[in-house]
């Protein structure tokens, strides 16, 4: 039996974290929500997240202002960064961190999970969007 991949949701609007719930309804992920800043560092500490999707508004901070101790910590895991306003002064911010990908909110279905599989599958390679 294959094991799921784990996939943490982390996103302060309502209505964009229905949405990824709705995305990864039969998709083969295991999928953990968190809705605080306290949910998100428990899960990530005790839990073996194979990949972070963030709104670039997180609950209780910024992805911005959290990327870079998430490096420090937890150097390995891939991250999908999600912005409805998109900046590309972000997006190279964040790329100099190795996200996987930032995508502009919203983003199809199909292929939004095309670009999880890819970020999961992947060993430090970054996904070009």
């Amino acid at each position: 039996m294959e094991i799921k991949k784990t996939v943490l949701v982390s996103a302060k609007n309502a209505d964009i974290k229905n949405r990824l719930v709705h995305y990864f309804d039969n998709s083969g992920y295991r999928v953990l929500i968190v809705d605080d800043f306290a949910g998100l560092m428990e899960t990530l500490e005790n839990y073996n997240i194979d990949l972070l999707v963030a709104e670039l508004q997180m609950p209780g901070i910024t992805i911005v202002d959290f990327i870079p101790y998430l490096r420090r910590k937890f150097r390995d895991l891939k991250v999908i960064v999600l912005m409805e306003n998109y900046s590309s002064d972000v997006e190279i911010f964040l790329r100099s961190y190795n996200v996987s990908c930032t995508l502009q909110w919203p983003v199809q279905r199909r292929l939004f999970l095309s670009i999880v599989d890819r970020a999961v599958s992947r060993e430090r390679e970054m996904i070009n969007s």
